[in-house]
Order: structure tokens, then sequence, then C-alpha cells
């Protein structure tokens, strides 16, 4: 059994909260994706295939806001210890809201609010799975990737507006809107493998279940089936390729700072 002291600079959260920093402050331009071995494609492929996922239970609106309700009291702790710790603002305080759409999705958005559509929750099984989407978008706000994302698209307009000013027969208008498009998506792929390493170090405090987590990982392939690889204009990593990093992460949490739990 794991035993953690929330707001105690134990050995496990200076090597967690070193390891998100030195991730975050000195490979921000890596596609971690694009790492993903061939062999490590393919097994996580075939996971995608073979896990036998359970049914989602029918919830009321009361019991998907007490659902939440519970995993915020367990996780925020950990979230706000690992913000504090690397975040780069400090602002670690966030607005959570239920939003009836139908919708298998969540967002970040401003600078503290988390959206949870309540089409994910009815798409999900466990506990685990809706606290990993949840971590995710709180790991959004941590990165400062809302900022960053805004950033990139005023960028991207920017550079567009260059390039189609010296086209004769271009639309300067579609080469701003080309070129905001591109530059949200230059680096979103990599924000997602970053959100999702932080989601999977603050559901690792809590001592959530990570494999059981991860389901949600092998929902979201199925839900929305495609190549195993990302390409230039794709804003997420694919499926397998997020279920590979997942799972390689989980390996590398349990080996790096098993010699920090306490049996």
């Amino acid at each position: 059994m794991k035993y953690f002291f929330i707001y105690s600079f134990s050995s496990f959260s200076i090597i967690l909260s070193g390891f998100l920093l030195i991730h975050l402050l000195f490979f921000p331009l890596n596609t971690l994706a694009q790492e993903v071995s061939f062999q490590e494609l393919k097994n996580a492929a075939n996971l995608i295939n073979s896990t036998r996922l359970k049914k989602p239970p029918y919830r009321s609106r009361n019991e998907m806001d007490a659902l939440l309700k519970d995993i915020q009291k367990e996780i925020l702790p950990y979230a706000k210890q690992i913000c504090l710790e690397v975040s780069i603002d400090g602002n670690c305080e966030w607005e959570t809201k239920m939003t009836e759409i139908n919708a298998v999705n969540a967002s970040a958005s401003g600078t503290n609010e988390i959206n949870i559509y309540t089409g994910l929750i009815r798409n999900i099984y466990s506990k685990e799975e809706l606290a990993f989407v949840y971590a995710h978008e709180i790991a959004h706000h941590i990165a400062n990737h809302v900022s960053k994302s805004k950033r990139d698209t005023l960028l991207g307009a920017i550079m567009g507006a260059i390039v189609g000013s010296s086209l004769d027969n271009g639309s300067i208008n579609d080469s701003i809107l080309l070129g905001a498009q591109l530059g949200n998506l230059r680096y979103s792929r990599n924000r997602e493998s970053q959100a999702d390493l932080i989601a999977l170090a603050i559901l690792y405090e809590a001592d959530y279940d990570l494999d059981e987590a991860s389901n949600m990982l092998i929902r979201l392939s199925r839900l929305s089936p495609g190549s195993a690889f990302s390409n230039w204009s794709s804003s997420h990593p694919s499926g397998p390729e997020r279920v590979a990093i997942f799972s390689r992460n989980i390996k590398v949490f349990e080996e790096s700072f098993k010699s920090d739990e306490i049996q």
C-alpha cells in the first residue's frame, strides 16, 4: 500500500515534480508520438482490439454530479500540489462545470475553466476513466497549454497574412485562416501527450488504478477509429499512439518511483 502525505516534500514529490518540470521546460517542441516504435504501436493496437470493456451503466444527472464531485475530492489535492510545484503562473484553482451535451468530450478553456460533457460520462464505465479525463483537462491548465494555443494560433495567422499578401492570386483571408489552423496544430499533439503524462502523475499520486484509467483511451480509440499514425493535420496523437505512450509511462512511473512506496 502507498502512503502519500499531501503538501509534504517527500522524495517522491520532489522526483515527480522535477521529472515533469524538466519535460515541460526542455522538451516542449518534441512530438512524443513520433517516438513510438512500430512494435509499441502494434502492441497498443492489439490491446485496443482485445480489451473487453464493460458496458457503461445508466447514470442520472444527480449520479453524474456525485461521481464528478467524488473524483474532485480525491484528486484535486494532488493536482494542486503538482501545480504549485511545476506551474509557471501558479494559478492552481480550477472552476469545473458539467454541461448537458451528448458529445464524448471535455475541455479546458479560459484561465481556469474545465467543462465536462454529460455525453462523456454516459460513455464511461468506471470512476478511473472519468478521473483520467478530468486530470487531463487540469493538466492543460497546469502546463499553460490554453494560453500557448492562443499564442500559436495568433502567430500562425500573422504568418498566413504575410504569405497571403505576397500571392497575386491568393486570398489573404484564406491564408490567415490556414495559418491560424496550422499554428494551432503545430504543437497540439505534443500538448495532448504532455497532458496525458501530467494526468498520469496526478492519478499515480492519488493512488488510482492506472490500468483501469487507461481504459478511457481504449474507449476513445474505439469511438474514433482511424490510422495508427497521426499526421501533420492531426490535433491529437492517434489512439494507438496515446495508448502506447500511456502504457510506456505507467511502467516508467512504477519502476522509477517504486523505492518511494511504503510497504
